[in-house]
């Protein structure tokens, strides 16, 4: 082939003066399945292969049209010179574009080169298989930057011929170069004032480096000072993740916390005596609720004794027993006459159970005699049960009962006796004792 050679171009369409009946436009699919009708897909699709008799379509001359002006279309893009843009539906259909296929950018004069085969990432964007068609050429910025401007002269005629020299009587550099007329024109290009005032000379090289050396030993020093001085107040503060001993007294502004099975200790001298807490807790049992224990330790560092704080009920225990309350401790229960000298005399008890126990009640009810005890009985409220019993009466009733009760119930006791007559000795007396739980 040869430049000169006809290129068809095609500046005119196939097809573009046909009628609008004589030229389709080609679907991507077949719109309706065996009408005939041509598609990108299926091109001429199999029933214009059939003949007419046999129920087969013939082939559109409309649809030949489109084609041809399809493709002219898209010949048309590649005789102007036009690369199209990055398309993203494009690229998909055909599994990517491949590598060496160039595309233009947002910009006029923009192009994007692909730099791997089915690429589909999109030019510019960070990590793309794409770059810059001029990557690599010199720029106009670059060629400023790095090269001396040909208006350096004033005369624009100059051929370009010059030399460098120095003139050492007078102290600077200086350029020749021949003009338009033929003659060489000197260019001073630095005197000695000026270098001397913009560069640095080999004394004040040296004076740089020592004043260097002396900043840097100065700064070493200090280094040195200030690690010290870090050290040292690092020793006096408390470093809770290597242990220390501390003295004096010691302030601390907020709690003082010390995590599951650890202990905190207070020693005395030689280590007898020497107590620590130690945070415990129970479950259940008499000990529920524990969260503190102080220990006692011998010279050797063993336990001996413990004390512990119930929170919940703010009671005290020991290795050996509950520390009781005034409160816990046995209580005289006293049952007297409330109508003495009566046919009938009864009396009551009442009291709120502290803890759970019991009560031990002896009741006893006698006169002179006269008269015989026709009734008896014990009664109440309040406890969890009621046992024990009195003799078969004549002229003198004694019996014995214990009560039961829970914490903090409220418990009544009533005693009544009856005789046959009445009596001024006719007596009800019983005494007994309030006893708690451990």
């Amino acid at each position: 082939m040869k430049s000169t050679d006809d290129r068809k171009l095609f500046d005119t369409l196939i097809g573009a003066s046909a009628a609008t009946g004589n030229i389709a436009t080609i679907p991507a699919t077949q719109g309706t399945a065996g009408d005939g009708t041509a598609s990108i897909a299926l091109a001429f699709p199999p029933e214009t292969f059939i003949a007419r008799a046999a129920g087969g379509e013939p082939p559109r001359g409309a649809d030949m049209n489109g084609f041809l002006n399809l493709l002219s279309s898209a010949v048309q893009v590649l005789q102007a010179g036009y690369f199209g843009p990055f398309d993203a539906t494009f690229a998909a259909g055909i599994g990517g574009y491949p590598a060496g296929a160039i595309v233009a950018g947002s910009a006029a004069g923009a192009f994007w080169v692909s730099t791997a085969d089915a690429n589909t990432t999109v030019p510019g964007a960070a990590g793309a298989s794409w770059k810059s068609l001029f990557d690599g050429y010199a720029t106009q910025d670059w060629a400023t930057g790095q090269f001396v401007s040909s208006t350096l002269f004033s005369d624009t005629n100059n051929i370009g011929a010059a030399y460098f020299g120095y003139r050492t009587d007078l102290g600077y550099a200086w350029m020749n170069y021949k003009n338009s007329a033929g003659a060489y024109a000197p260019v001073v290009l630095a005197d000695r004032t000026w270098v001397n005032g913009s560069f640095a000379t080999l004394s004040g090289l040296a004076d740089e480096a020592a004043a260097r050396s002396s900043a840097d030993t100065t700064l070493a020093q200090a280094i040195t000072n200030e690690t010290t001085r870090a050290e040292e107040a690092e020793a006096q503060k408390a470093n809770l993740a290597g242990g220390n001993s501390w003295s004096g007294t010691q302030n601390f502004g907020d709690d003082v916390v010390v995590a599951a099975g650890y202990k905190v200790f207070i020693e005395a001298s030689g280590g007898a005596g020497s107590c620590y807490i130690w945070p415990e807790y129970y479950a259940s049992g008499n000990l529920a609720g524990l969260n503190a224990v102080t220990h006692v330790l011998d010279s050797s560092g063993n336990s001996l004794a413990w004390l512990a704080l119930n929170g919940g009920n703010g009671r005290l225990y020991t290795s050996t027993g509950s520390v009781a309350f005034l409160a816990d401790m046995p209580k005289a229960a006293i049952i007297n006459s409330s109508n003495p000298n009566a046919t009938g005399v009864s009396g009551s008890l009442s009291f709120t159970a502290a803890r759970a126990g019991f009560l031990k009640l002896d009741v006893s009810s006698s006169n002179s005699g006269t008269h015989k005890v026709s009734t008896a009985s014990v009664s109440g409220t309040g406890y969890t049960s009621i046992s024990g019993g009195y003799n078969a009466p004549e002229d003198m009733l004694a019996g014995s009962y214990i009560v039961v009760f829970a914490a903090g119930a409220a418990v009544t006791i009533n005693v009544a006796v009856t005789y046959d007559g009445t009596s001024a000795t006719n007596y009800l007396n019983s005494t007994g004792v309030i006893v708690y739980n451990a």
